[in-house]
C-alpha cells in the first residue's frame, strides 16, 4: 500500500459520518498486510480507538477486522506460544463483535469457527476470554 493511499484510509477512519469510518474500519482489516510496517502501529492504533466510537456498526466491524488482524498475525507467528496469544486476541475481538451485534455479522461465524480451532490446537475445552 503507497503512502498516498494510506492517507486517504487514515483520513476516512477519523470522518465524521458513521458509514465512512465502519468501511474504513472494514477495509484495515483487509488491507494491513500491505501496510508498510513504519505505518502498522498507526493503523492498529486508529482501530483500537474505534472500539471506543460511539457508533454500534462502527465498533462491530472494528472488533471483527481486529480479529482478522489477530488470525493473520497468528498465522505469521514463529512459536506456538505467539500463535497461541493471537488466537486469543482473536477470539477476544470475535466475540466483542458478535455480542454487539443485532444482525448477522461475519463475527458470528468466525467466533465458533475460531473457539473451537483453538481448542482443538491446544486441547483447552474451555477459554475465559474476560
Amino acid at each position: 500500500m503507497k503512502k498516498p493511499a494510506w492517507d486517504d484510509l487514515h483520513r476516512l477512519i477519523q470522518d465524521k459520518i458513521f458509514d465512512v469510518r465502519e468501511n474504513a474500519a472494514r477495509a484495515l482489516g483487509v488491507v494491513i498486510p500491505h501496510i508498510p510496517e513504519e505505518l502498522k502501529k498507526q493503523a492498529l492504533d486508529d482501530l483500537h480507538r474505534l472500539t471506543q466510537d460511539k457508533d454500534t456498526n462502527v465498533r462491530i466491524a472494528t472488533n471483527h477486522s481486529l480479529g482478522r488482524i489477530s488470525i493473520y498475525g497468528a498465522g505469521q507467528a514463529k512459536d506456538d506460544e505467539s500463535v497461541r496469544k493471537e488466537l486469543e486476541a482473536a477470539l477476544r475481538f470475535f466475540e466483542k463483535s458478535s455480542n454487539e451485534s443485532t444482525f448477522s455479522n461475519p463475527a458470528k461465524f468466525c467466533l465458533p469457527f475460531y473457539r473451537s480451532f483453538y481448542t482443538i490446537t491446544f486441547g483447552k475445552e474451555t477459554l475465559r476470554l474476560r
